[in-house]
């Protein structure tokens, strides 16, 4: 999955060679730690970020919210739900 055919075959061949496998395991430890960084550098920029994320959701629940209730409104009238609002 991470590797490309070129990287699995130098594997075979380190294999092949006679690598031992705690090498390899630090190789692959090396590789995989390489290729999540992008990954982990923005997991961290967003956890030191909360209020940003929150304001992104609250966004995104809007604008969900906007795109459904037109369409909850004609499942509600068509099952017969009554809106709660107007009763009090």
């Amino acid at each position: 999955a991470f590797a490309t055919a070129e990287e699995t075959a130098a594997i075979r061949t380190r294999y092949a060679e006679g690598i031992a496998w705690g090498e390899m395991k630090q190789l692959l430890f090396e590789y995989i730690n390489d290729h999540l960084k992008d990954m982990r550098q923005e997991y961290e920029r967003l956890l030191a970020a909360p209020d940003h994320v929150e304001s992104v959701l609250r966004q995104g629940a809007e604008k969900a919210r906007a795109m459904t209730e037109p369409y909850m409104a004609e499942i509600r009238q068509a099952v017969g739900i009554r809106s709660l609002a107007g009763l009090s």
